[in-house]
């Protein structure tokens, strides 16, 4: 997701100037993630933050980029779980029965 937000994010020469490092990093610690969950946004309103602008361009524009870096990464896709239950309570029934043995 960090990767996902600089891509994001970046603006100036400076910011495009460390993009291989930031790339080599994130390569590297992706393959250490064994599955990533994903929860779409437009599905339920978020919240603003330090990080995170209510905007629903911006939501759109780290959901697209977020997408983007885990094809970059070359993530495979059986290893990006997709949540699709808005209640939280569903969301780790969901989780659960992907990752847990029954």
């Amino acid at each position: 997701a960090n990767y996902a937000y600089y891509l994001s994010m970046r603006s100036r020469p400076e910011d495009y100037a460390v993009e291989p490092l930031l790339r080599r990093m994130a390569v590297h610690y992706a393959r250490r993630v064994d599955q990533f969950i994903l929860f779409h946004t437009g599905i339920i309103p978020l919240l603003g933050d330090d990080m995170r602008s209510v905007n629903p361009d911006f939501q759109r524009r780290i959901h697209r980029d977020i997408l983007r870096a885990l094809y970059e990464l070359g993530v495979p896709s059986e290893r990006v779980h997709h949540l699709h239950s808005v209640d939280v309570e569903n969301r780790v029934d969901e989780i659960l029965q992907r990752f847990l043995p029954v």
